[in-house]
């Protein structure tokens, strides 16, 4: 019996004993060793001097920009124009002018040529973001601005692993954001890593997290909850039989609670910063953390051999994302653009395949920005609104990679460029 194919399915949660145990441990305030040593562990995976656990990428991003305030800082933080919608919020929430660029048609991201036409004097910090795991020449951008004070930051939140020139990405230039939630490489439910090249960020890095809160172990645990659930709930047979007729139902009303439920507000934040920003990761996190990357390797690894397999009979016939000369992804998520985004998924459910539209979105959908946005940022705009997410992940059946292979090698007209 042929089975629907889930847009996703978390990756496995090892040692959920320790971290279990670690929250009926009283512990005591403070980083703990747990945490210090994901963090140093984290940071030799991607070759930086320092990593710091966080709460979120995006507090590790608040802490970073509120450290850039204390130096005396002003003026417009650069990133690109199709990015998660809690980056620009968090600039903005941070005290900083907002400078959008828009992004290439082919790579999807907006690379170091884009940013250099975009700088000029008031250009006090750049967001690179390595988009769906798809880096950028982060190197070069390093390069042509040495000497200018202008503080970068890759947004690596979908990219660890990922390699420019041989050189994995979170270290080629002042520091770098990476997130640690249920959908990413790096599963620990949520949460984050800060890694950077910079003494004095990180001693600010500490000093934040040493005063921040561990989460409550209950809410530690309904989050485990969550994940082994929809562990277990995307399963053959039981996807079937228990999500999926709900999806298909809720889509017929131009719905879907699978992507709505976990999608970020598109309405600006309070200037006291993002959600969680006086907590840090904590021990137990820390722990599946530490877990998780003992097996990244070899998941990365089959992230890269899916990709190769799929992307030479994609690009053929669908607008598929490019890689960037000179680098080598691990790419998050299987994304095509398509002319009829409604179509195309509708297509999709009725091959069994899961799908769902991207996170990511341009300034024309967020609050603070859509009124002086409209028609400035065409690429990032159609993206927005066209990107399909095919299900792409390791823990894919060898049945459910040929389904799929099959599928591209000729697909139906509403994916077709």
């Amino acid at each position: 019996m042929k089975t629907t194919i889930p847009r996703k399915r978390p990756a496995p949660l090892a040692g959920v004993g320790g971290a279990i145990k670690a929250l009926t441990s009283r512990g005591s305030a403070g980083l703990s060793d747990m945490e210090r040593q994901f963090g140093e562990q984290f940071a030799a995976m991607v070759g930086a001097p320092y990593g710091m656990p966080v709460a979120g990428a995006r507090v590790g991003l608040w802490h970073m920009l509120s450290w850039l305030k204390e130096q005396g800082r002003e003026g417009t933080v650069l990133l690109p124009a199709l990015t998660a919608s809690i980056v620009p919020n968090v600039v903005q929430a941070a005290g900083f002018k907002v400078g959008f660029v828009d992004v290439h048609p082919e790579t999807f991201c907006c690379g170091h040529e884009e940013f250099l036409g975009a700088v000029d004097d008031q250009t006090v910090a750049i967001i690179a973001t390595h988009l769906e795991g798809f880096p950028v020449r982060v190197d070069r951008l390093a390069e042509e601005l040495k000497g200018r004070n202008i503080f970068i930051i890759e947004d690596a939140a979908h990219a660890p692993g990922a390699e420019v020139e041989g050189q994995a990405v979170g270290a080629l230039a002042d520091a770098a954001i990476f997130s640690l939630g249920k959908g990413k490489q790096i599963n620990a439910i949520d949460g984050g890593v800060v890694t950077t090249t910079r003494p004095e960020l990180y001693e600010h890095l500490l000093a934040q997290t040493e005063i921040a809160a561990a989460p409550g172990r209950l809410a530690v645990l309904k989050k485990m909850s969550m994940v082994l659930s929809m562990q277990l709930l995307t399963r053959p047979f039981l996807f079937d039989t228990t999500l999926w007729p709900g999806v298909r139902l809720f889509a017929t009303f131009g719905s879907d609670p699978l992507y709505d439920r976990f999608v970020d507000s598109t309405d600006p934040l309070a200037h006291a910063g993002p959600p969680n920003v006086g907590r840090r990761l904590g021990p137990a996190q820390a722990i599946l953390g530490q877990q998780a990357l003992s097996g990244f390797q070899a998941r990365a690894q089959t992230r890269r051999e899916l990709w190769e397999e799929w992307y030479p009979l994609a690009k053929e016939c669908c607008h598929v994302q490019h890689p960037t000369e000179g680098t080598r992804p691990v790419p998050l998520e299987f994304a095509i653009r398509c002319s009829d985004r409604i179509s195309a998924q509708k297509r999709l459910r009725s091959l069994g395949i899961d799908s769902q539209p991207t996170w990511m979105v341009s300034p024309q959908q967020l609050a603070a920005f859509r009124n002086d946005s409209i028609g400035m940022y065409p690429e990032a705009e159609s993206l927005a609104q066209t990107l399909v997410y095919l299900p792409f992940y390791p823990d894919l059946r060898a049945s459910e990679r040929d389904r799929i292979k099959t599928m591209l090698t000729d697909p139906p007209d509403e994916l077709r460029k």
